[in-house]
């Protein structure tokens, strides 16, 4: 039998291999983004189903996100900022 947690996994792998271009840009986004210290970046994906399972990717790694027709909008706390701040 397959447990929550494998097919929890099991759908991430997937999505993380069929997303993988639009994930390497997003991560891109965000890596530049921080060195601004940045909040926040927004990418235009080409489908709902699209920006729904990069969405669920990326909720699952903690990012907060939040969509708009195909904008899918991507928010964390910088850990540069958060230097700055101390």
């Amino acid at each position: 039998m397959t447990t929550a947690e494998e097919a929890r996994k099991r759908t991430l792998n997937a999505i993380k291999e069929t997303y993988k271009d639009q994930l390497e840009m997003i991560e891109s986004l965000i890596c530049c983004a921080c060195d601004k210290s940045e909040h926040e970046v927004a990418v235009t994906l080409e489908s709902y189903e699209e920006r729904d399972k990069v969405k669920l990717y990326l909720d699952t790694l903690g990012y907060n996100t939040w969509c708009n027709n195909y904008v899918l909008a991507i928010s964390w706390r910088s850990v540069k900022s958060n230097e700055e701040q101390l």
